[in-house]
């Protein structure tokens, strides 16, 4: 091998070995970017992730704000519905009310004063003694007095169950609109659940946008990654290739120079036998070619027996 073709070779293998640098600082870069993209990407995933858990928790809560609304709007119904019968109810006792004033008169007597003026004039007829017609006469008076009082007694009953009555209403007025109340409590609830629920919707799609553009990036990235890594194999490969012939090349150019050095040895030590041969004087420099010969048959004799 010439030594210019040698030269150009360890030209290309100095080429070939930085080549194979950059690639590595590029390919290094490159997974440096790819990890980095993906954990972006892992961490919108995550977050995607929480908003779904977030979202279907605010959604078994929406609902059952919205069960117990309608459960509240039956309730109130029913209150209403009460609440209607009764006044209903009032409106006729009303009436009689009304009935039973226009026909007591102003001179009416109170109930309870018209039972002890009755209790009297019995008490008064066991007691004492009296003429016959007088006794009638009282009698009779009683009668008169125990009609009036049952008809009080019974317009009594009548304002009776009337008060009553409007008490209940009032009651039933009371508990139905607290029923109201925490029906706007719950829907305001509901209904606030719900429009966290759309922002909520919204955020999980621009993310999902971001995560698919994420992921994108990430496949690129593979991709120039792959194609990088197939360069530096490809260059490697071809730099130890041509490593392993410039060594090849080095060791055959080793042994040619040791064969042409062992025949140059050869014929010196020829010309050095010559000489014994003769009887002609050796010198020190003829004695030594003689023993390094000696000495490399003999590692030669070796090498062949092993």
């Amino acid at each position: 091998m010439s030594d210019s073709k040698a030269s150009l070779e360890q030209q290309k293998t100095t080429v070939l070995r930085e080549e194979v640098v950059n690639l590595r600082k590029i390919l290094n870069n490159i997974d440096e970017d790819k990890e980095k993209v993906f954990s972006e990407k892992t961490n919108v995933s995550k977050q995607i992730s929480d908003l779904i858990k977030g979202v279907k928790d605010d959604k078994r809560s929406r609902d059952l704000k919205t069960r117990s609304v309608s459960d509240l709007k039956k309730k109130r119904k029913e209150f209403n519905e009460v609440i209607k019968e009764k006044i209903a109810l009032v409106k006729v006792l009303n009436e009689k009310k009304a009935e039973l004033v226009k026909n007591r008169g102003s001179g009416s007597k109170n109930p309870k004063l018209l039972k002890k003026e009755i209790d009297k004039l019995e008490f008064h007829i066991e007691t004492e003694a009296m003429g016959y017609e007088k006794e009638q006469k009282l009698m009779k008076q009683i009668n008169s007095m125990r009609e009036e009082y049952k008809k009080l007694s019974v317009s009594n009953s009548v304002f009776d169950d009337s008060k009553n009555l409007s008490k209940e209403i009032d009651k039933l007025k009371k508990e139905a609109d607290a029923v109201h109340k925490k029906i706007v409590v719950c829907a305001d609830e509901s209904q606030a659940l719900h429009e966290g629920l759309i922002l909520k919707s919204n955020e999980i799609d621009e993310l999902k946008k971001k995560e698919e553009e994420s992921y994108k990036v990430f496949l690129a990235k593979k991709d120039e990654f792959s194609s990088v890594n197939e360069k530096l194999k490809k260059k490697l490969s071809e730099l130890s290739a041509l490593t392993e012939r410039i060594i090849v090349k080095k060791k055959e150019k080793k042994k040619e120079k040791k064969s042409l050095e062992k025949k140059v040895i050869k014929e010196k030590t020829q010309d050095v036998e010559e000489k014994i041969k003769k009887g002609a004087k050796l010198t020190t420099q003829d004695l030594l070619l003689f023993q390094a010969n000696n000495s490399d048959s003999e590692k030669e004799e070796k090498e062949e027996k092993k």
